[in-house]
């Protein structure tokens, strides 16, 4: 019986009715039942709250709205918004070739090796193409210091150094902290939330982690306001939702993107968005070749050799960005530096 008006109780008062009318409801079933009901007390609320009873979880977002990214044309800029310099280290010239078309953020793949070196590689049996500190940190460092702090002169926003940890033990969290010392302010170091070793919370300023996004694309529930088992404290430490783009936007692997796709798509950014959290997208149809270094670094070199390869006239290419723009995606991420710079400085209309 206590158990019952626990429960109404807890009920009403989630509903905000006042406190006389909860307490005239427990005492008029404690005198129809007969039953020793326990002692009301007042909260610091005003409100009337039963012994030991749960605490309303605050499912408010930890991290403040993100606006949908709005595209203003700028082509001499030095900078170009949400371009994505993805497997960086696979360019001609690593980093530099990133920043010199103008690149926000840079994802190298690094490989804990046996000397505890932190290598840029994809696969083991990949050449590696140096080390994270030596390519991606030192050089960054320096930059700053020539431009007082700062990657690009003049961009109030952080250049982001976004690592996809291939292989390592529980010391690669640690070593990945240790090798990134020494970055400025201005430059954020974001990791996956499954790095072995990795301690959320007790991360140095400017370390944050990103989630990954479901197979239907969905949010993870930790992470989605919207879900019961959403964690408030563990989201301020994410800035970035992952996820791949058979997943999220060519749901039936057609190569095409229709309209409930599109919308679909759509919704999932707007959504991460409200809970204060980018959203990357890779595996699209971007190719992989790139030019060598005797050529323009970045620039589009072949036409995909996927199924939904057209013509060698990148329209499947040109689709997915536009996609991405239509939904607001915060990062175009793609092998050709060149070619991306130009469709975001142009906001689609390269012609």
């Amino acid at each position: 019986m206590v158990a019952l008006i626990a429960l109404i109780s807890s009920a009403v008062l989630v509903s905000d009715v006042g406190a006389k009318v909860v307490a005239a409801c427990e005492s008029a079933i404690c005198r129809v039942a007969g039953a020793d009901c326990p002692a009301l007390r007042a909260g610091d609320s005003g409100r009337v709250e039963l012994p030991g009873a749960a605490a309303i979880p605050d499912r408010s977002p930890s991290r403040p709205p993100i606006p949908k990214p709005v595209c203003t044309p700028d082509p001499g800029g030095a900078w170009v918004e949400r371009l994505h310099a993805h497997n960086d280290y696979e360019n001609a010239n690593p980093l530099e070739d990133a920043l010199g078309n103008g690149a926000t953020s840079v994802e190298p793949d690094v490989w804990l090796d046996e000397n505890g070196r932190l290598q840029l590689k994809h696969d083991e049996t990949d050449r590696s193409r140096g080390t994270l500190r030596d390519v991606y940190v030192d050089p960054l460092i320096a930059r700053a210091a020539k431009n007082g702090g700062q990657i690009y002169q003049g961009r109030d926003q952080p250049f982001e150094l976004i690592l996809e940890v291939k292989h390592g033990d529980d010391s690669v969290y640690q070593k990945i902290l240790d090798e990134t010392r020494g970055l400025p302010p201005g430059v954020h170091v974001i990791i996956p939330d499954g790095t072995p070793g990795a301690s959320m919370g007790k991360q140095p300023p400017g370390v944050f982690f990103y989630g990954t996004l479901g197979k239907d694309c969905s949010l993870p529930l930790e992470l989605d306001p919207a879900n019961p088992r959403y964690d408030r404290e563990r989201a301020k430490h994410y800035t970035m939702l992952n996820g791949a783009w058979a997943d999220c936007a060519d749901r039936d692997k057609n190569g095409k993107i229709s309209e409930s796709e599109q919308e679909a798509f759509n919704e999932v950014v707007r959504r991460a968005h409200d809970a204060g959290l980018k959203v990357r997208i890779w595996g699209g149809p971007d190719g992989t070749k790139r030019l060598g270094s005797n050529k323009s670094p970045g620039e589009f070199a072949s036409c995909p050799r996927r199924p939904w390869a057209q013509k060698c006239d990148r329209s499947a290419q040109r689709a997915w960005w536009r996609a991405q723009q239509d939904a607001g995606a915060d990062y175009l991420v793609t092998n050709h530096l060149g070619q991306g710079g130009t469709f975001l400085r142009t906001c689609g209309d390269e012609k």
